[in-house]
């Protein structure tokens, strides 16, 4: 079992990390668990994360342990089961640009852009899959272009998240994992720090 912890801003570090740890992967049996405490970042790098996650066999369980925002959520669909922690934050809205002026939203840009456009369907695509969010949720995000909040109790009821995290036990008796059996490696981003010598 491996578990990889997608912890703060979505960047290029945070996908290239990712690449590495699955490469750790033994065999098609391991499961890989992605824990999630991110309130988002570059779309572009979430989309590379989740085709990592999407090209390896192996399940994929992703757990919302805090905040699960923005480019964080497209990510933790990409578990096969997905749990929210009780007091996740999990927020969804469209895809932000820079268009040199500041960041803003589709709506806000008021310019048909393709490259734009295929990102918000790429991204509402993620978010609906096997969901039943309501119309009028998903429109206040991807056509009004509001950032949209959906408690842990409301993921479960719309089939965002299939169970709850409560304790890891529980997890891992849902998942059958046996820790006796399973090698366990986790994987953390640590600050790169450099060591200066005095003269």
């Amino acid at each position: 079992m491996i578990i990889v912890k997608i912890w703060g801003q979505i960047d290029r570090t945070m996908s290239n990390l990712v690449d590495v740890e699955l490469a750790q992967l033994k065999d098609d049996n391991e499961p890989v668990i992605v824990l999630i405490n991110s309130e988002g970042g570059i779309l572009s790098d979430a989309i590379a994360i989740c085709n990592l996650l999407n090209a390896v066999p192996n399940k994929k369980i992703t757990i919302a342990i805090g905040a699960c925002a923005s480019a964080a959520a497209m990510i933790f669909a990409c578990g096969k089961t997905r749990y929210v922690a009780k007091d996740a934050q999990y927020m969804i809205h469209q895809p932000l640009i820079n268009p040199g002026d500041g960041y803003l939203n589709y709506t806000e840009n008021g310019r048909i852009q393709t490259g734009l456009k295929k990102s918000l369907a790429l991204y509402k695509k993620y978010i609906t899959k096997n969901t039943t969010i309501p119309k009028e949720v998903l429109d206040i995000a991807f056509k009004q272009g509001l950032d949209v909040e959906i408690t842990p109790k409301d993921c479960i009821k719309y089939n965002i998240a299939t169970h709850n995290f409560t304790t890891w036990n529980k997890l891992y008796k849902n998942e059958n994992i046996n820790l006796d059996e399973e090698r366990v490696v986790n994987f953390d981003i640590e600050p790169q720090t450099t060591e200066t010598e005095e003269n």
